[in-house]
């Protein structure tokens, strides 16, 4: 239905092979997208995926199922996989290593940069069903003195790392959590505005903890409608955030 088949030829008679993607094949939701590879052998999905830009290709490959994930990374390799998993979430490739046996992760672990190396190993330690576990590191912090125009140019540096971006987390010097401010709230605000003046207080009960279960999160994001929650340890430092579409892949594994 949306493959230009002008640009596509019979191989031994078995399969069509995609010279090149269909403008209205990348235009489909990466969800969508990734049922259709899924659907494909590894090495057919493999051309598709390939031709498709880094950028698509991570969000594909954050929507596929864990079978295809693995035996696509394995089709790769290391060497080659290592620009998607740059792009990919940082709690995605701590789920995608957690496929592979201690060695083969090692090897696909070591052809990421060393802050991905870093931000991943730290996650490795946590429970999979635990905050710890679902938590990520990709979100956007700044400093209460910070203006709000200096935070949107920070956020525009850096924003496209990101899946998504609901909130901009502000901590002190040393990780600590002091709050959050919407990206809504940046956008209408006074440019000149110190950011420490519109920024959120985020209560103790608002927060997540490493150890915290399904229930508890579910049970806190929905008590303070939040599409995003903080994970801070003891002393109120800034570990990750959980968002609530890993709550609900959670619940549904199989959407």
């Amino acid at each position: 239905k949306f493959i230009d088949w002008r640009k596509i030829q019979l191989v031994k008679k078995r399969f069509l092979q995609l010279d090149t993607v269909s403008e209205k094949l990348i235009k489909l939701h990466p969800a969508d997208l990734a049922h259709i590879i899924e659907d494909l052998s590894v090495k057919e999905g493999g051309i598709l995926m390939r031709s498709l830009d880094v950028k698509t290709a991570a969000h594909v490959m954050e929507e596929a199922d864990v079978t295809f994930q693995k035996a696509f990374l394995r089709y790769l390799g290391p060497e080659r996989a290592a620009p998607l998993l740059e792009r990919i979430s940082t709690d995605e490739v701590v789920d995608l290593l957690k496929l592979f046996s201690k060695k083969e992760a090692r090897q696909f672990l070591t052809v990421l940069s060393p802050d991905k190396q870093e931000m991943v190993q730290d996650l490795l330690q946590y429970d999979d069903e635990s905050a710890g576990g679902l938590m990520t590191t990709d979100y956007i912090v700044a400093r209460p003195d910070w203006t709000v125009g200096e935070t949107m140019s920070h956020i525009k540096e850096f924003s496209h790392t990101m899946r998504s971006l609901f909130y901009v987390y502000i901590t002190d010097e040393h990780d600590v959590l002091k709050g959050m401010v919407s990206v809504r709230t940046l956008l209408i605000a006074d440019k000149q505005l110190p950011i420490g003046k519109i920024m959120k207080r985020i209560g103790h009960h608002a927060t997540l903890r490493v150890h915290h279960k399904l229930n508890k999160m579910l049970k806190i994001m929905t008590r303070y409608n939040l599409n995003s929650a903080v994970v801070v340890d003891n002393k109120e430092t800034l570990l990750g955030i959980v968002t609530i579409d890993d709550i609900l892949r959670q619940l549904y594994p199989s959407a």
